[in-house]
């Protein structure tokens, strides 16, 4: 939710002329809020479940900065 609330706020910005880090912070929140999106559909339609090939807790652990497991009843 935060990250799609900076993102709508960085896009009210009309103009500036040294945009450098405007444009990265626009970078940074939508790329945080489309990838929690994808994890989030991935979650919720049990896709974790049906490809094991992939390391769950490792890709939430990056996602989230810390280890918390991973619950099965997501």
């Amino acid at each position: 939710v935060l990250s799609f609330i900076s993102f709508i706020c960085i896009e009210t910005i009309m103009m500036c002329s040294p945009c450098a880090g405007v444009y990265f912070f626009e970078f940074v929140s939508c790329s945080s809020f489309v990838v929690t999106g994808v994890l989030l559909l991935i979650f919720c339609i049990n896709l974790h479940i049906k490809v094991p090939q992939v390391n769950w807790n490792l890709t939430v652990c990056i996602k989230r900065g810390k280890r918390r497991p991973v619950s099965d009843e997501f």
